[in-house]
């Protein structure tokens, strides 16, 4: 996913779109390749992001739940990120806080 990631941020047009549809491939996976790659499509501002993201804020896991709310700051849609403000868990808590709170306005 990181070399892709960068392929994705640095390729020449092609290179670039190849590279995030590649990502996109792996994002919907699970596991730690799948959360890198839905976080670099995030960043780069792919929409087909947005979806994965919000799907992500019903994860069983706390560091699942913590990563899309990152994802959707990174996507302009920190505010949908706000019911994790009520997590169960204190992490995702404050990481949700610290990306709604980090996001550009």
């Amino acid at each position: 996913a990181s070399a892709l990631a960068r392929l994705a941020r640095e390729g020449d047009e092609k290179e670039q779109r190849a590279a995030r549809d590649e990502l996109f491939k792996l994002a919907k996976g699970d596991g730690s390749d799948a959360r890198s790659a839905r976080g670099e499509l995030a960043r780069a501002g792919d929409a087909r992001a947005l979806p994965l993201a919000e799907k992500g804020l019903s994860a069983k896991l706390g560091h699942e739940r913590a990563s899309a709310a990152r994802d959707l700051a990174a996507l302009g849609k920190a505010h949908r990120a706000a019911k994790l403000l009520a997590d169960t868990d204190r992490d995702v808590r404050v990481a949700a806080a610290c990306a709604i709170l980090g996001a550009d306005r």
